[in-house]
């Protein structure tokens, strides 16, 4: 009776063992968390996962200095994900996120412009009615992702420009390719009249359309401007270098500038010139500078005077 007692007691055993081990494999296949254990200092873990579409495998090693660093590895539908941190006495140290900045490098250095004439004439020919001198230089981006920017001139001697004489806009494109920096472009300046509805010539917008050294086409503009602003039958002149600030980033430099837009007479001769306010600041420079080099001669004659005058009087007390 005992051992009938045992036996039965055996399979019933064995029976729970086989259940449990099936129940234990279909968890397996259905949880998303398998965690290997805490090893010993210096031990290798390798995971292996089969026929799992979803599941995450967190390893923690112990090194010798009783510091804990722990791997976790994310399988989904084949796509592996791996975040690493490190536990000391048992506080958590996330990754430390990358802060670096990305800085907008300066361009190179490039010489100043050279000034170049331009003008534009009606379609009968027999009315200029704008005339441009300057020289012309702009700053550029290279690469967008880095934010590498250079400088490009408008050569020398570019003859290849045209424009139009409209009675509300006049217009001048000028199409340049800069050998130095292999950069192909043009520019379109556009002059509005009585456009604030105060009687004044300006330049209304400025469209500029190039090709970068690395072949890729940009185009950028300004518009609803004000700059350049001058009373009708004169020019604006400008001899200081001056910045229009252009979209994305760009901009363009002239320098020694003067033009005249809405002219009614067949010359090339510029009208009464109005200075720009970086001119007009160099202008009352020079006046200072030489109304305090007179008053500092004054002070010097004076003090000469009173000193030549104190000897000669001494003089004539000893001859006395």
């Amino acid at each position: 009776m005992k051992f009938c007692a045992v036996f039965l007691l055996s399979i019933l055993v064995c029976a729970s063992s086989e259940s449990v081990k099936d129940v234990g494999n279909e968890t397996t296949q259905a949880n998303d968390s398998i965690s290997s254990p805490t090893t010993l200092p210096n031990t290798t873990v390798t995971t292996t996962l089969t026929a799992i579409p979803t599941a995450t495998v967190s390893t923690t090693l112990m090194n010798i200095d009783d510091t804990t660093e722990s791997t976790t590895l994310t399988v989904i539908n084949g796509t592996t994900e791996s975040t690493n941190f490190m536990v000391t006495d048992g506080t958590t140290e996330p990754p430390t996120p990358d802060t670096t900045v990305l800085t907008t490098p300066a361009p190179t250095p490039k010489p100043n412009p050279t000034t170049n004439s331009y003008q534009v004439d009606n379609k009968a020919g027999n009315v200029t009615c704008l005339l441009m001198n300057a020289g012309i230089q702009f700053l550029l981006v290279k690469n967008d992702t880095t934010n590498t920017t250079y400088l490009a001139n408008i050569p020398v001697n570019t003859t290849d420009f045209d424009g139009d004489c409209g009675d509300e806009e006049n217009t001048l494109t000028i199409r340049f390719y800069d050998n130095d920096t292999l950069t192909n472009g043009s520019v379109t300046f556009t002059f509005s009249n009585n456009m604030a509805g105060d009687n004044k010539v300006t330049l209304s917008a400025v469209s500029l359309s190039y090709e970068n050294i690395e072949g890729v086409n940009k185009t950028v503009a300004e518009v609803n401007m004000t700059d350049f602003s001058v009373t009708p039958g004169r020019s604006y002149l400008c001899k200081a270098e001056q910045k229009i600030e252009l979209s994305e980033g760009h901009a363009m430099y002239t320098l020694g500038l003067q033009v005249e837009a809405f002219r009614t007479v067949n010359t090339t001769a510029f009208g009464s010139a109005e200075d720009c306010v970086a001119d007009q600041k160099t202008s009352d420079i020079v006046p200072i500078a030489v109304g305090c080099a007179l008053a500092a001669l004054v002070v010097i004659v004076l003090v000469a005077y009173l000193i030549g005058r104190k000897r000669s009087a001494r003089q004539g007390y000893q001859t006395v």
